[in-house]
């Protein structure tokens, strides 16, 4: 589908191929040209749609970045009909329209600013709206929790209305979070939608210099649960007792038991192990593996997640069941934890499934990884080391040989 795609805008020119996408109408005026027109040079097919790719993804954004341009202009009759409106609020909140009458001329503006929406306060004062550029963070971050996004922005509207992104407070930030508890809203959820709303805003501050606070970052909460940074790994007493559950429990799902030694025997998250679907699940190879990346049942937190896993050990034999057909990111910790808590009864309120990854952390550095290499596995940022690890034979090779040495 990306490469019919990307065919429309690729044209071969005396043997050379040419990127050429015209700029929609509307928006001529505000990109500054009629068509964007790129030379890629005498390379092979294969090449020059990998190229199409990347210029479609980079038009794509300046597309998107003009759409948010073009919503923030504003005419001048446009100013005036939003002006108008807030004086008729205005009027319609006196009985005695003499309070309002007096010293009009003077005090206009202060009747207008006093009859404003807060989303009509953004247009006339040019600044991006939390809608537009929750709108836009989604386009331009395709891989980010769009569910805690979409709902903390519903409700942050509704409580504050749609004011400027750049002009949110703290009071206004405190106001949302005293709303979710009184809605009755777990701390945590709160904490997934507060740190959603932030990240939105942050990136958004990165991509246009501004340097204030981001108001979203710190809010402290009562009785919220441990962080996933607060969690302790599982001892190997511990994890002796889970492998020893794993192994008599002859009730438990096959799916459900693939991903739990999954789980055990790697640095996957339980919403990373429970998504995979058929072609992510790579037995035909001299090194079987996984291969974590977005699919159609669920995205990644972020780019650097994407990477391959080698299958070892249990993980290796229950693989074949590991294919989901449906799935649900807390269905699937929820699931996992009821049988943790069964097979460990010594759990403390720091451990859970998520605490396998922790201790998979201190197990590769034992095991003797290099630093590049424990990031590849863990799936952290850093953008070299993916490139290092991520595809050859060689490679995986080596990562296998220190994932086994860490079971």
């Amino acid at each position: 589908m990306t490469m019919k795609l990307n065919l429309r805008y690729l044209t071969k020119r005396g043997g050379r191929w040419q990127f050429r996408r015209r700029v929609p109408d509307d928006l001529r005026r505000i990109v500054g040209k009629r068509e964007w027109v790129l030379s890629l040079g005498n390379v092979s097919q294969a090449r020059a749609i990998q190229l199409a790719e990347y210029h479609t993804r980079e038009t794509d954004n300046l597309i998107i970045k003009a759409r948010v341009e073009q919503k923030q202009s504003l005419t001048i009759e446009g100013a005036i009909e939003i002006a108008d409106r807030a004086v008729e609020r205005v009027f319609e909140r006196y009985d005695n329209y003499r309070d309002v009458y007096r010293d009009f001329n003077d005090n206009y503006w202060d009747v207008v600013d006093a009859g404003l929406t807060d989303s009509e306060r953004a247009l006339l004062a040019q600044k991006v709206r939390m809608s537009e550029a929750l709108e836009r963070d989604q386009r331009l971050n395709p891989l980010t929790h769009k569910k805690h996004q979409s709902i903390g922005f519903k409700h942050f509207i509704r409580v504050n209305g749609d004011v400027a992104i750049e002009d949110v407070t703290r009071d206004q930030v405190m106001a949302y979070v005293h709303d979710a508890e009184r809605r009755g809203l777990a701390p945590s959820s709160i904490k997934r939608r507060l740190g959603a709303l932030g990240g939105v805003v942050n990136r958004y501050y990165i991509d246009h210099d501004i340097t204030r606070r981001n108001p979203f970052r710190g809010v402290r909460l009562a009785n919220a649960a441990a962080t996933v940074a607060d969690r302790e790994p599982l001892s190997d007493d511990q994890v002796r007792m889970l492998d020893e559950y794993l192994n008599s429990n002859n009730s438990m799902k096959p799916h459900t038991k693939a991903v739990f030694w999954l789980i055990r025997c790697s640095s996957l998250g339980p919403s990373e192990a429970g998504g995979l679907v058929s072609a992510d699940v790579i037995l035909d190879h001299e090194v079987p593996h996984v291969w974590i990346r977005p699919n159609e049942l669920r995205d990644l937190k972020t780019k650097s997640r994407i990477r391959r896993f080698p299958l070892v050990g249990p993980a290796l034999e229950w693989a074949p069941h590991l294919p989901a057909q449906k799935f649900g990111a807390n269905g699937v910790s929820h699931r996992l934890n009821k049988h943790l808590k069964q097979a460990v009864p010594s759990l403390s309120k720091k451990q859970a499934v998520y605490s396998l990854r922790h201790r998979m952390k201190d197990r590769l550095y034992q095991a003797g990884a290099s630093r590049d290499q424990a990031t590849y596995l863990m799936g952290h940022s850093r953008s070299d080391a993916h490139a290092r690890y991520g595809a050859s034979t060689p490679e995986l090779k080596r990562l296998q040989a220190i994932v086994l040495k860490t079971l």
